[in-house]
């Protein structure tokens, strides 16, 4: 509980700078970008910038790469090889060795670049996965949430690790569930009515070590944590 407490300190202060702007807080003015009108849809879900300084943005009708210069659309085709898989798309987030993968709720993806295509690993191909969060790992393996599950993809091996949420009951459902990764703690789960744990993979089950005991956390929407 003591060494928890300069975290609990430290994201109660970071929730108060957002959400109360310190008088000497420079003057921030916002214009709409022509590029707004070229995106597949107005509602961006997930927003990402790559090595390259391309940013790409999520839709729920598609997702977009801008390079400063024009928009390239990219939307769900389950007919022609080398389409995004179906289903919202979480976001996209650059690995090790530079490459780009593509979180969908159906499978991760890697971008080819140079074919502007999507390969879907093996792991991912037949699956019957409905992907709800994901977040990467210092290692380069992706963590992410389906259904009653918490799971580790590992592009080095092109395999897939499903565990039980030891904390999830009927009372909770995946949608309440937000990761991040944070360098002290490393893989983090905030979990709508229980609080904020950190995710030990103990090789054949999952245990969710609390970082903060605080009665606060219990009601707490787990998006305001990390949006």
């Amino acid at each position: 509980m003591l060494k928890s407490l300069p975290f609990f300190c430290l994201l109660l202060c970071f929730l108060a700078h957002k959400a109360v702007a310190s008088p000497s807080s420079p003057e921030l003015i916002f214009w709409e970008s022509p590029v707004s009108a070229k995106l597949s849809q107005s509602i961006v879900t997930n927003t990402y910038q790559d090595s390259t300084g391309a940013l790409w943005f999520s839709t729920q009708e598609g997702l977009n790469r801008y390079d400063g210069k024009k928009v390239e659309i990219y939307q769900s085709n389950t007919i022609e090889e080398g389409g995004i898989s179906p289903g919202l798309i979480h976001g996209v987030q650059q690995g090790k060795q530079g490459k780009l993968w593509v979180v969908t709720q159906t499978a991760i993806q890697e971008f080819k670049p140079e074919l502007r295509k999507f390969k879907t690993p093996k792991a991912f191909q037949n699956s019957k996965l409905s992907i709800d969060e994901f977040v990467f790992g210092p290692n380069g393996n992706i963590w992410f949430v389906s259904k009653n599950k918490i799971g580790v993809y590992i592009p080095t091996s092109d395999q897939i690790t499903l565990r039980d949420i030891p904390i999830l009951n009927g009372d909770l459902s995946t949608g309440n569930i937000k990761l991040e990764f944070s360098k002290k703690f490393g893989v983090m789960a905030a979990i709508g009515g229980a609080g904020l744990f950190k995710v030990v993979d103990e090789g054949t089950t999952l245990s969710l070590h609390r970082l903060i005991d605080h009665p606060a956390l219990t009601n707490l929407n787990p998006t305001s944590l990390y949006s």
